[in-house]
């Protein structure tokens, strides 16, 4: 048996209709808001590295000394050492983005800043595609603090 369609049962179905978009309109809010929190939270994080990874570079113009000023500072930041075969590739990878930086530093008038922040999302869009993580993520990953100890 069918409820014939009366005014109450068309405001009734206008009520459930009304609910469902705003229901959908709240998930998709939230998952706007959360999106766009995490773009923020990435892009402080990059300035901070960044800036770090500047400091390290001040005054370093050689490239090679620039690639291992940066590795130290992807050590201090993620922990992420040579002496691990895990870390060799993304330490590698991530070099061209020191010596972009190095170069900036140190040239003599007209500086390519640009080359830097594209280098930056070139390793950034690898490490993306080589571990299905944003790089910088890393900064999510405790890692614990243990003493060293003589026996």
């Amino acid at each position: 048996m069918t409820v014939p369609e009366t005014y109450l049962t068309l405001l009734q179905e206008a009520v459930v209709v009304a609910d469902r978009a705003e229901t959908q309109f709240r998930k998709s809010y939230v998952d706007r808001l959360r999106a766009l929190e995490i773009e923020r939270v990435f892009a402080n994080r990059r300035m901070h590295f960044i800036q770090a990874l500047s400091d390290a570079l001040s005054g370093v113009a050689d490239a090679e000394k620039c690639a291992f000023a940066g590795d130290r500072v992807l050590d201090a930041e993620f922990s992420l050492t040579l002496t691990n075969p895990n870390n060799a590739i993304i330490i590698e990878r991530f070099r061209p983005v020191s010596q972009a930086i190095g170069a900036t530093l140190s040239a003599e008038g007209e500086a390519d800043h640009g080359a830097v922040l594209a280098q930056l999302a070139d390793f950034e869009n690898w490490y993306q595609r080589h571990t299905s993580q944003p790089f910088m993520a890393l900064y999510d990953v405790y890692v614990q603090q243990t003493p060293v100890v003589d026996f």
